[in-house]
């Protein structure tokens, strides 16, 4: 008789192959497959959505829990960078500094992310109008 536990456990995709890697560039590869710019597993639906930008969460390679806010301009962008050194040069604790640090996805200062992948990857997921994106702790955005 066949037993179906034991022959589920058999079947493995490749991902899950190539995450269990000895190669740690093999399985960073496959771990990145299907993730918003091969880094973030993103919910299915917005956290929210403004004019001007989009709140998504989602978990990064580590696990953990983070939030993608895409924005369209510039403008948006600088602003909200602004007002987060603001804070990081008004407060000195650990905690507050940890809240206002983001990284900031496709500025032409990323060198991880090109502008070009950054919006390739952000027309798949239906924000191809949104030219940026920021990373933010979920719990302190």
């Amino acid at each position: 008789m066949l037993n179906i536990e034991r022959f589920k456990n058999l079947i493995k995709t490749a991902k899950t192959i190539g995450t269990q890697s000895n190669d740690s560039n093999v399985s960073r590869f496959f771990q990145g497959l299907g993730r918003f710019c091969g880094r973030y597993k993103l919910d299915r639906r917005y956290e929210s959505k403004t004019r001007t930008s989009v709140l998504h969460r989602a978990n990064d390679l580590e696990g953990n829990l983070v939030i993608l806010k895409f924005i369209r301009e510039q403008e948006h962008l600088d602003a909200e960078l602004g007002a987060r050194q603001a804070l990081r040069d008004n407060h000195t604790g650990r905690d507050v500094v940890a809240a206002v640090t983001c990284e900031v996805l496709a500025s032409s200062g990323d060198a991880n992310l090109p502008a070009k992948q950054f919006q390739k990857e952000a027309e798949k997921i239906g924000y191809g109008e949104y030219c940026f994106c920021i990373v933010m702790p979920a719990l302190n955005r």
